[in-house]
């Protein structure tokens, strides 16, 4: 005989009917049942050994469970790009839905690591200049993914101070004189 275990949708394939077998028969499995929005998770039993859908009937009466879970529909990021200096970090913030998928868990990915690198749990690190983009993948449908683009430019450094070499000039009309400046620091971001 066949039953459902957990949630079962409403419109779930109708399960089917109860068979008799002799001991020692292979049984074929009833192929895995349908549902709107679900995922039929399979068969499983305490009563036999089943193998790629099918098991040698016993000399007891079998049981087979079938469980569905719930899919992903979407993935959604709070923001669509990031702009960072280099060294800066953040995180990215997804929702999975619906709430009550089985499977929320995603996967993060850096179209260029030598920009931006991302974790496992969606800290982003700006380690060099140009532009990334993040994509967001879910493990339960690869087809449901979000892209968040990643801006990283070089940090930038403030001037400390400006300097003349010489702070006293007379000319006569028709004279030049050049002025140096010395920025600091030197790797100032407006020299």
């Amino acid at each position: 005989t066949y039953e459902y275990v957990g949630t079962v949708p409403a419109d779930a394939t109708d399960l089917p009917e109860a068979e008799l077998y002799k001991a020692g028969e292979t049984v074929d499995v009833a192929d895995a049942a349908t549902a709107y929005g679900y995922t039929f998770s399979g068969w499983s039993t305490d009563d036999v050994d089943l193998q790629d859908d099918s098991f040698t009937m016993p000399k007891k009466d079998v049981v087979l469970y079938g469980s569905f879970k719930k899919n992903v529909t979407g993935i959604e990021a709070s923001k669509d790009k990031y702009e960072l200096e280099i060294d800066e970090s953040d995180k990215i913030i997804v929702t999975v839905t619906p709430d009550d998928a089985d499977e929320k868990g995603v996967i993060y990915e850096s179209s260029d690591e030598s920009v931006v690198t991302v974790d496992e749990k969606g800290n982003i690190k700006a380690v060099g200049e140009g532009d990334a983009v993040i994509a967001v993948t879910s493990k339960d449908d690869p087809s449901k993914t979000a892209k968040i683009k990643v801006t990283v430019k070089k940090p930038h450094i403030s001037v400390d101070n400006v300097t003349v070499g010489k702070t006293d000039i007379s000319l006569v009309i028709g004279d030049e004189e050049t002025i140096i400046p010395t920025v600091t620091p030197d790797n100032a971001t407006n020299k």
